[in-house]
């Protein structure tokens, strides 16, 4: 059994090093290619982190586990190769923003989509957060143990241990939660900034100034058959499971402002996206200032930004001037439209995608502007 795990664990870092090797090389190539890298890719990372599982569900078998207080299992490696996939399906489909492969009336679902990866993001890393929580009370719990023992060599073993825990894994375990709430705010930043892309397509779906399928459609083709193109990528991918195209449509629904108490609602979805808008503001500060700080001992966050921070700040900044470029959007789209549906509107306006300037191009807008009147 011991030479079968030793051949399971070989073949792993095998493959995660073929599996690192692209995704740094990749780092190297231009914008195109470098999206198309992704696409190449996910499949890489979800076949490591089932290799992965497999060799530690093998582990588990013969009784070594990292266990967290649910019971469940956490499985570190397997957790960081599902950490890796999703952050590089992510990258995938913001980038395709970047590079406006996208059309209007596919913002909703790709925005959508990108919510939906953040969401599984942050679970993975809350677990991950659980289990470095749960490390560090274990072994603080030990100096109660120490107390309550007598005065004999298993008291003297249980401190010589305690002291070796609080000098070398206390300060890794810390460094490492310092770390995952960094990743945790960096999650939280894409999935609000996606989420209120989201509720911005839901005010001018209400309004009936855009919809979320392909006008052009014909016999030849349709908006189910348009979207399982542009999700093929992802069809193959075990976790997380791609929802259906049903999915996609329903959810919709809860995006849009309908009657009765049409303004009422829509007064409660203006009030939720300044919400959303403070809590991307309040990640980024935290984020920007721990990235200016150089990742101090005795800071809260780690970012590992130290030899790129003038290329962080920048990103960082970009984001918060397209979160502040989203709140402006929405009251713009508000003070236009008005405070009811109305059958002209469609007639009057129409939406072009546009990035503010020193905003993030992964989140760009769906700003409102007039149609020219025809003699």
């Amino acid at each position: 059994q011991g030479g079968r795990l030793v051949s399971l664990f070989s073949a792993f870092t095998l493959q995660n090093c073929d599996v690192l090797f692209e995704w740094y090389r990749n780092m190297a190539q231009n914008t195109c290619r470098y999206r198309q890298g992704y696409n190449r890719q996910l499949l890489l990372w979800d076949s490591l982190q089932a290799q992965a599982e497999t060799f530690e569900m093998e582990l588990e078998a013969e009784g070594i586990a990292d266990t967290l207080e649910n019971g469940a299992t956490l499985l570190p490696l397997t957790s960081w190769s599902y950490y890796m996939k999703l952050n590089a399906m992510l990258e995938f489909v913001l980038k395709g923003f970047e590079l406006e492969v996208y059309k209007p009336w596919e913002f909703y679902t790709m925005f959508w989509y990108s919510y939906y990866l953040s969401h599984h993001l942050e679970s993975c890393l809350q677990r991950v957060a659980q289990f470095l929580e749960q490390r560090v009370a274990t072994i603080h719990a030990m100096s109660k143990k120490i107390k309550k023992l007598k005065a004999g060599a298993k008291k003297d073993a249980l401190r010589t241990r305690y002291k070796w825990h609080m000098e070398n894994e206390i300060p890794q375990l810390k460094r490492n939660s310092q770390l995952m709430s960094y990743l945790a705010m960096d999650c939280t930043v894409s999935k609000s900034l996606s989420l209120l892309q989201v509720f911005q397509f839901g005010i001018l779906k209400s309004f009936g100034i855009i919809d979320n399928k392909h006008l052009s459609s014909s016999k030849f083709t349709s908006s189910e058959l348009t979207h399982s193109l542009r999700f093929k990528t992802f069809s193959s991918i075990g976790v997380p499971e791609l929802p259906t195209y049903e999915m996609f449509e329903s959810s919709l629904q809860d995006f849009i402002i309908k009657e009765p108490m049409f303004q009422l609602k829509m007064k409660k979805t203006l009030d939720f996206i300044e919400k959303e808008v403070r809590n991307v503001n309040t990640a980024l500060d935290g984020i920007i200032n721990a990235v200016k700080d150089g990742d101090k001992e005795d800071g809260t966050l780690i970012t590992g930004t130290r030899l790129v921070k003038d290329q962080a700040l920048i990103w960082y900044n970009g984001l918060s001037r397209t979160a502040q470029a989203l709140q402006a959007n929405t009251t713009v789209l508000y003070n236009k439209l008005g405070k009811q549906p109305d059958a002209s509107l469609r007639d009057n306006y129409t939406v072009k995608i546009t990035c503010p300037p020193g905003a993030c191009p992964y989140f760009p807008l769906l700003t409102l502007v007039e149609k020219s009147k025809r003699n």
